[in-house]
């Protein structure tokens, strides 16, 4: 979830801007459309958040309003840059500004009203609950780094221990030891 709102941007910068930077080329400027904001929004708050993870659980809960005030900052740099637009002197200064802000959080040097994590502390991990997939191998045995490779006795796969270099086995591809 965004740190700041489509309401925060108009606050911030005004309607007219927000008008301005959210309509595509070619349509009529007369509304704010909430969909290139909230986009611009979200990947502020993940890139907030690839600063501030290394010491505070992240997404922040009940972010502070300075958070709220990057994601504006840098959300507004993202839409004045796109859709053949660039960014003022001003607006690059900004988010220039902003990044070194949390370059400093990052590094201990500026501090967020938020509890720390703590080293060790695992709540802040995050794990991806997969099994690894390697694909079917020879006579649908997985491959998972130890290829079936033929047994010389019986000339079926399977013999166990450590296969040979796929260039050995004669595959395709990899009959001159270069994969």
């Amino acid at each position: 979830m965004p740190y700041a709102t489509v309401d925060d941007m108009v606050t911030r910068f005004g309607a007219a801007e927000m008008i301005r930077l959210s309509t595509p080329q070619d349509q009529p400027m007369d509304v704010v459309n909430d969909g290139p904001i909230l986009l611009a929004l979200g990947d502020a708050s993940d890139l907030i958040d690839t600063y501030c993870a290394k010491r505070y659980a992240t997404p922040i809960d009940g972010a502070p309003s300075s958070i709220s005030r990057a994601a504006c900052i840098l959300a507004r740099y993202d839409l004045c840059a796109g859709d053949g637009r660039e960014a003022s002197e001003s607006v690059r200064l900004a988010r220039r500004e902003t990044i070194t802000w949390l370059e400093n959080i990052a590094a201990g040097k500026a501090n967020l009203p938020l509890d720390e994590v703590q080293d060790g502390d695992q709540s802040n991990a995050q794990m991806a609950d997969r099994n690894a997939v390697y694909g079917p191998g020879i006579n649908g045995n997985v491959v998972s780094g130890n290829l079936p490779y033929p047994n010389s006795s019986t000339g079926s796969f399977g013999s166990g221990g450590l296969s040979p270099p796929l260039w050995d086995q004669g595959l395709p591809g990899y009959s001159d030891g270069s994969p």
